[in-house]
């Protein structure tokens, strides 16, 4: 968790405004996204927002955030427009 923090932090110094892309509380497709968006050559950060325990699943739900830099948005719509995560 505190690697998660200080990543976030480093994100911000980087970049001066950022962006909301998406809402997701899938983390495997946040985990997917955080390693895919570098290799195309958009910075992101995953911002992790919400937490609440589901009675009936008795399992935690993170609600995330994917953030990028506003000089990087165009790029990444494009990005998820060609894989088709804009529809999730």
């Amino acid at each position: 968790m505190a690697r998660d923090v200080v990543d976030q932090i480093r994100f911000t110094h980087r970049h001066e405004e950022t962006v909301k892309l998406l809402d997701l509380d899938n983390v495997h497709l946040a985990a997917y996204l955080k390693a895919l968006l570098p290799a195309k050559g958009v910075d992101v950060a995953i911002q992790a927002y919400h937490f609440r325990r589901l009675f009936f699943f008795l399992a935690p739900l993170f609600k995330m955030q994917v953030r990028v830099a506003r000089e990087d948005e165009d790029r990444a719509w494009e990005i998820l427009e060609q894989m088709d995560v804009a529809a999730i």
